[in-house]
């Protein structure tokens, strides 16, 4: 431990590494526990997802986001009644039941939505 650190109250690497553990500890799923994700993008892509994420046991696709409104409501049929649907990704992102999302997006968005996403504590699959 670095003394000068020490005695004028900087965090030390060590101190750093235990809060991070600890904030990161409170987000573990149980092995009972199901993953709430929203799926950003219900294209080709989006509903290949969708798909195989469907058949997962430990994961509900709690909500669904496209800018055309025929594909989130195709989406929402798709993962279930329970799905919310979105026309705006940043709504998605807001929802503090999600704790991941999924970005099938053209390439384009790829790095804005996922940033988004990270700075809205949630995982991301892109």
């Amino acid at each position: 431990m670095d003394s000068a650190a020490a005695r004028n109250g900087s965090p030390t690497r060590r101190t750093f590494l235990g809060a991070v553990t600890a904030a990161s500890y409170g987000r573990v799923a149980g092995a009972n526990d199901r993953v709430q994700i929203g799926l950003i993008g219900y294209g080709l892509i989006g509903g290949n997802h969708a798909r195989t994420f469907t058949k997962q046991p430990d994961v509900d696709l709690a909500a669904v986001c496209d800018v055309y409104q025929p594909r989130v409501d195709a989406g929402v049929a798709a993962c279930g009644p329970r799905a919310k649907g979105y026309r705006d990704f940043r709504k998605l992102l807001d929802d503090k039941d999600l704790q991941a999302v999924i970005v099938a997006t053209p390439d384009h968005w790829h790095a804005l939505q996922t940033m988004l996403a990270c700075a809205a504590g949630k995982d991301v699959y892109v």
